[in-house]
């Protein structure tokens, strides 16, 4: 009988023990972070206000007459490139290609172009990039407002030119005008400008 009660208390210590150990809890914790990222971006566009008030014929200023090449003739021709707001810091660039020209690829007009604030690059002078000093290619601050810059405000005929007019097929009388702008700011290049973004504007303007 002793023998049998001490067996059954063993046990029941046991079973005791196994329910304490079962509840035990240990403190523990957890903290994680997420970071944010927001994706940078450059926004452009090119506008010519006065030359589509008078050329487009939807608009109620239009004028057939507008864009008739004679001799001596101004015509106002404004392209004008906005950098739209929060666009990163950038280089601007613009490439001209005037297919007003004579039989021996002399221009029949002229541009009244800033050279001040628009400079040609040396391995493709058609292409021309934005400068504040007239010296420098000027990195365009990121802005919260759009920045607006005009390449030129007219176009001239020559006054010699009309041989020149009269051989132009309809499909050669047109200046094309195309804007450019790449990042400013490349990690890990210590001459970005001429390493990094000359190169890609002439692969992608040419």
């Amino acid at each position: 009988m002793k023998k049998r009660k001490l067996i059954t208390a063993v046990a029941l210590v046991v079973l005791v023990g196994v329910s304490v150990f079962s509840t035990l809890a240990y403190f523990t914790d957890k903290a994680d972070k997420t970071n944010p990222f927001v994706v940078g971006n450059i926004d452009l566009e090119l506008n010519e206000p006065t030359w589509d008030k008078y050329t487009d014929t939807k608009s109620p200023d239009y004028n057939p007459e507008y864009n008739v090449l004679v001799p001596n003739k101004q015509i106002a021709k404004d392209p004008i490139v906005t950098l739209k707001a929060k666009s990163e810091a950038s280089y601007l660039f613009v490439k001209l290609e005037n297919g007003l020209v004579d039989a021996n690829q002399q221009s029949l007009v002229s541009f009244d172009i800033d050279t001040k604030s628009w400079l040609p690059l040396s391995e493709d002078p058609t292409i021309y990039v934005y400068s504040a000093d007239g010296l420098t290619p000027a990195v365009i601050s990121k802005a919260d407002a759009d920045q607006n810059f005009t390449f030129f405000t007219q176009i001239i005929v020559n006054s010699d030119a009309q041989t020149g007019l009269a051989g132009l097929g309809a499909s050669a009388a047109s200046i094309h005008v195309t804007a450019f702008a790449h990042q400013a700011t490349i990690e890990g290049q210590t001459d970005a400008y001429s390493s990094v973004v000359v190169p890609a504007v002439l692969a992608a303007l040419n």
